[in-house]
């Protein structure tokens, strides 16, 4: 009997040490769980944010542009170009050509703008017409400029031209290749003429009747001129008594 009872009671022992292993080993894993979520729920580190207003981003950009424009200026000005210099310059003279030393002015005008916004009403406040009319007449400066200096020194070889920073550079040649395939040099001497005569006009803010009146007083000055100095017979020249 008492064989019995000790059989019966190891066996409820050992299934109540395999529940709360059992027990166990459900928690641990909850545990487990729980942990995981709650480091996944953890938010993530946040990078303080740059708050600016548009006036700021506008400062900023303009004292870039500033920052630029001197930095070019500068490395044009010097005879001896360093690591950063030297291809900087290279690629403004072969993108640009000789229109290169006008890319800093432009920069350091746009920046200035900028800049010195704020005193809008002291500024000048340049129109679209007028932004259009610069921008035009700074791309038709490069194609007439790389046009001639390729015909006059490089026969007429637009490439070679970009290539040795002459003229408008890579951009003028573009231009002018373009509109010499399509029109030839007649239409394209006639289309450059066209083209500057409207961005005289849309920069200084002409109209074609501003242009008519200015031909009609260049015409009554030239008559004008005309009836006040008529021609007169030569002087004849005194003889002397016999």
């Amino acid at each position: 009997m008492t064989q019995r009872r000790s059989s019966s009671t190891r066996r409820r022992t050992a299934k109540t040490t395999k529940k709360t292993s059992k027990r166990t080993g459900r928690t641990s894993k909850t545990g487990r769980r729980t942990s995981r979520r709650s480091k996944s729920r953890r938010p993530p580190l946040s990078l303080p944010r740059i708050s600016l207003t548009r006036d700021q981003w506008l400062d900023i950009l303009g004292y870039g542009l500033l920052g630029i424009a001197v930095f070019t200026l500068l490395s044009f000005l010097t005879s001896r170009h360093g690591v950063i210099t030297g291809p900087w310059v290279a690629t403004l003279r072969k993108t640009f050509g000789w229109g290169a030393y006008l890319t800093p002015l432009f920069i350091g005008a746009v920046g200035v703008w900028l800049v010195l916004r704020e005193f809008g009403d002291r500024l000048p406040r340049p129109t679209i017409r007028q932004a259009v009319g610069v921008g035009w007449g700074y791309l038709l400066l490069l194609a007439t400029f790389h046009w001639a200096v390729s015909a006059l020194m490089f026969g007429g070889d637009m490439r070679a031209a970009a290539e040795a920073g002459q003229g408008g550079g890579y951009i003028g040649a573009f231009i002018g290749r373009w509109l010499l395939d399509g029109l030839g040099g007649g239409g394209m001497a006639i289309l450059l003429l066209t083209c500057w005569l409207i961005v005289i006009g849309l920069t200084f803010g002409l109209t074609l009747e501003d242009g008519w009146r200015f031909l009609q007083r260049l015409r009554k000055a030239r008559e004008s001129q005309g009836r006040l100095s008529p021609l007169r017979p030569p002087s004849s020249a005194p003889t002397d008594p016999a």
